[in-house]
């Protein structure tokens, strides 16, 4: 599904020019101690069709990451490769097959990171024959191709050994506020013979060198397989782990988890990774238990036949505005039997005390009766804090040929720090066979499936990106899917007005804007952007200030911010710089006017009053300057064909005038008898040879005060009678 883009803007050029000086693209070689920025590609909203989803090839458990400087850039991983878009994630650059060392084959378990200055960074598994074994690798790509600039460096080095280090992620603390901004750190479950460990390590030179691992679980904790780390905004790192203490005991691998033991652990460091606080229940046991679904053991979910161990990791989300504020997404079997009654929901739970406590666990999904919600994934919008989740689902109840489920992809976002969700939102455009070409991962019998052990969310910007793993029937592939403007973002609540104002006065223009920030402010003119300086003052704020105003400031100004994810407009507004100032309305507003319309024929507010064609009146205005003499007069609204007469007087009177009120008086000058064409006409014109001073016998820059206003016929017999005709608006010029 897709919802309409919000940011758009024809001047996105100068913009992009403005900004081109911020951003160097990335150096090929080993990562240096003050990294490049890469370029950041003007920013386009993505435009897919509703529900279209994008083939990325591959293999399954797919990930994705959209980076802090563009939600333009996205890349996503998976078992075989990765690949890069730079358009939001409508097209995709060629898949680059990801690169272990020599004596390694690939192994998976593929995730992805940006740092602040938009570099990407992959984390995969290498794999050893003989003995079996998987180390750690991290590398640099260049996140406009994703081809590689450094690496791949290793995290751990013990494969050769016989350890099986099994399901990395990789985070990046990428806030610029943090004080270990740029640190790199990745958290993963070593198998050790018999024992099942949960380590960490840091990075502080972008990825070449490691620290030693740090242990983050206990042997009580039981099974503590797979974690999930994420980086705060003051830079405190979350470790969540799930942990499973209780199976079966029957079928392949121990069986099925025993529905009462499943658990999520969450630790927390405060110091870039060094020291870590106790481990907390984020879920208590019983609160995140789903069966692995191993089909030669008891407990699985019926028709189904897909592996689901990747089910019950855990995703910490800590939130951007408040470092205080953590979330945790797991599944769980809400009735804690499993094969009978409800199979699997998505839950979140809040702690409002950096992770020493959490509330009652929220349900996500709104899932019908009887139908599950599997292999959870889950993101938080940096900039507005929102919160997508996304997963399998099978409420659609249409199956394959042999009575399993197809599944789709479905996702609910949170815009209240997920106190409650939106309604569930299908991903994908048509339901998927998970047996279909998929792997065996255990031979049974019957034989269990291999769908894959997660999928993939990326919320950026209020745009939400989906990977999922898509069956063919010779195999497994990523496919990817995005929802714009799922949460909402940066807006423009109060737009700026159009002015008249007089030569030689002040002008200013104010917007109000609403958004997380921080935000970048652009003033134009007639699309040229405007720089501080002269009467210019505000051109980089939310209202432009221009003092003294000159008639060569008049035009349309718009007002463009950046906020990090893109630029917002204005609405286009005028600025007209007359060379004085308008008075004598017939509108009954008008203070200074006394006398009424004496057919109670008042106009629109600052016009004279209504005739016979006009009911809003006629309107005197000018544009140019007392000195130079460049003024024109200009009147509108009269009737079609009319003559007029424009009248200069050097005396103010308040008077009933035909069927206006004439408020320019004393010694009349007739300036210029007109005959209308459309209702409007002007003096001087083209056709004129002398000026409006030297016409009225006024010198400029004397300082002489004079009033005017155009008197012109009317002559409808019913309009107001007995007179015939009318008179605009007056205007008054300094000379």
């Amino acid at each position: 599904m897709k919802l309409p883009a919000r940011l758009v803007w024809f001047p996105l050029g100068l913009l992009v020019s403005a900004f081109a000086a911020q951003h160097v693209s990335a150096q090929n070689g080993a990562p240096s101690a003050t990294p490049q920025s890469p370029p950041a590609p003007a920013w386009q909203p993505p435009s897919l069709a509703g529900g279209t989803d994008v083939a990325l090839g591959g293999s399954n458990e797919p990930a994705i990451a959209v980076s802090p400087l563009s939600p333009s850039i996205v890349s996503a991983s998976n078992n075989a490769q990765f690949r890069v878009s730079t358009n939001g994630g409508q097209t995709w650059g060629a898949a680059v097959s990801y690169q272990v060392p020599a004596g390694y084959f690939k192994a998976g378990d593929t995730s992805l990171a940006y740092d602040s200055q938009g570099q990407l960074f992959f984390c995969c598994l290498g794999g050893r024959s003989s003995p079996s074994g998987y180390d750690i690798f991290v590398a640099q790509l260049n996140p406009n191709s994703g081809a590689y600039v450094a690496g791949p460096f290793a995290v751990t080095t013990n494969a050769s050994s016989g350890i099986l280090n099994d399901k990395p992620w990789l985070a990046v603390d990428r806030q610029p506020g943090s004080p270990f901004v740029d640190r790199q750190y990745v958290v993963w479950t070593e198998f050790a013979g018999t024992a099942r460990t949960v380590l960490f390590a840091r990075s502080t030179d972008h990825g070449a060198t490691w620290s030693a691992p740090a242990t983050l679980s206990t042997p009580s904790q039981g099974f503590p397989w797979p974690a999930h780390l994420a980086v705060a905004a003051n830079g405190d790192v979350y470790v969540a782990f799930h942990s499973q203490t209780g199976f079966n005991g029957f079928g392949e691998a121990g069986g099925n988890p025993d529905g009462l033991s499943g658990a999520v652990f969450l630790r927390r460091s405060t110091d870039g990774g060094v020291t870590w606080s106790a481990p907390t229940f984020a879920f208590s046991p019983a609160e995140a238990d789903i069966t692995f679904n191993v089909q030669s053991s008891s407990g699985n979910i019926p028709g189904t036949r897909f592996w689901l161990q990747g089910s019950v990791q855990p995703w910490v989300l800590p939130d951007p505005a408040n470092p205080a504020n953590v979330y945790v997404v797991a599944n769980d079997d809400p009735d804690n039997v499993h094969t009978f009654g409800e199979h699997a929901h998505v839950y979140i739970k809040r702690s409002t005390d950096f992770g020493q406590t959490f509330g009652t666990r929220i349900r996500v999904d709104q899932g019908p009766a009887n139908t599950f919600q599997v292999l959870p994934v889950a993101s938080i919008d940096d900039r507005t804090g929102c919160i997508a989740v996304a997963w399998y689902d099978n409420r659609g109840g249409s199956t394959n040929g042999n009575g399993n489920w197809l599944l789709d992809v479905y996702a609910s976002v949170s815009t209240d720090g997920g106190l409650t969700f939106g309604p569930d939102v299908r991903m994908n455009s048509a339901s998927f066979d998970p047996d279909l070409g998929a792997p065996t991962r255990y031979f049974g019998p019957p034989a269990t499936y291999r769908i894959g052990e997660y999928i993939g969310a990326a919320m950026a910007c209020g745009d939400l990106q989906v990977v999922w793993t898509g069956n063919t029937a010779s195999g497994q592939q990523s496919v990817t899917d995005s929802e714009v403007d799922v949460c909402p973002t940066s807006s423009i609540t109060q737009q700026p007005a159009s002015q008249v104002v007089p030569f030689g006065t002040t002008a200013s223009f104010s917007s109000v804007l609403s958004g997380p920030g921080p935000f970048t402010y652009f003033w134009f003119k007639d699309d040229v952007l405007l720089t501080n300086g002269g009467s210019i003052s505000g051109a980089d704020s939310l209202t432009l200030v221009i003092a003294p105003t000159s008639p060569g400031d008049s035009g349309v100004y718009q007002l463009v911010v950046a906020d990090g994810c893109g630029t917002i407009a204005s609405d286009a507004v005028t600025l007209v710089v007359e060379p004085g100032v308008r008075f004598c309305a017939g509108d009954g507003l008008d203070p200074v006017v006394t006398t009424d319309c004496p057919c109670a024929n008042f106009g629109a507010p600052g016009r004279g009053c209504a005739n016979s064609v006009e009911a809003q009146g006629a309107v005197l205005t000018a544009s140019g300057l007392p000195d130079p003499d460049t003024a024109v007069l200009s009147a509108s609204g009269m009737p079609l064909v009319s003559s007029c007469i424009y009248l200069q007087g050097d005396a103010l009177v308040d008077a009933t005038f035909g069927d206006g009120v004439r408020c320019a008086g004393g010694s009349l000058v007739r300036l210029r008898t007109r005959t209308n064409v459309g209702g409007a006409s002007s003096f001087p014109d083209s056709g004129d040879t002398v000026s409006l001073s030297v016409r009225g016998g006024v010198v400029p820059g004397s300082g002489a005060l004079r009033h005017y206003q155009t008197y012109y016929r009317n002559a409808a017999a019913v309009f107001c009678p007995p007179e015939t005709f009318n008179v605009t608006s007056g205007f008054q010029i300094v000379w």
